[in-house]
């Protein structure tokens, strides 16, 4: 649930790897609820994680981009060329990442209330927008009984 300038600002000691969580806080990154917010981790990304903590100094940026001065414009323009090679929906763009793992999240039967928290959406409303995923996994299922 991370948005786009705090992937690109997260260092290293904002991750837990005993408590298997990423911390947010106005410290590090001011989050857009002015919060401070733990997001947990699961296996494969700590597993991701630790075979990059172990190729890099400690206390540095989690993710480098030596010589690039626009960090920001430069994943997004990666990301597009990416998204082109891979020939998929030309409108995806990094923050389509964000509505992913929400959708994945809604589809797989973690309630509106939790994702609103991992998404750190300060009004659950702004979160309703994947209500409907699940309505249709519903539905879905019940068609199963036919």
């Amino acid at each position: 649930g991370l948005r786009e300038m705090e992937l690109l600002t997260l260092r290293w000691k904002q991750i837990s790897f005993n408590e298997s969580i990423l911390i947010l806080d106005n410290r590090t990154h001011i989050t857009k609820s002015k919060k401070i917010r733990t997001i947990p981790l699961n296996r494969i990304v700590l597993d991701v994680l630790g075979r990059l903590y172990s190729s890099t100094i400690k206390g540095e940026l989690v993710f480098k981009f030596e010589g690039i001065t626009n960090r920001e414009k430069y994943v997004q323009n990666n990301f597009r060329k990416y998204v082109k090679l891979a020939g998929v929906n030309s409108k995806l763009n990094f923050h389509s990442l964000r509505h992913t793992f929400a959708s994945w999240l809604v589809q797989a039967g973690v309630s509106i209330y939790e994702v609103s928290k991992l998404l750190g959406h300060a009004d659950i409303k702004t979160t309703q927008i994947y209500a409907h995923l699940r309505d249709d996994d519903l539905r879905r299922a019940v068609n199963l009984l036919d």
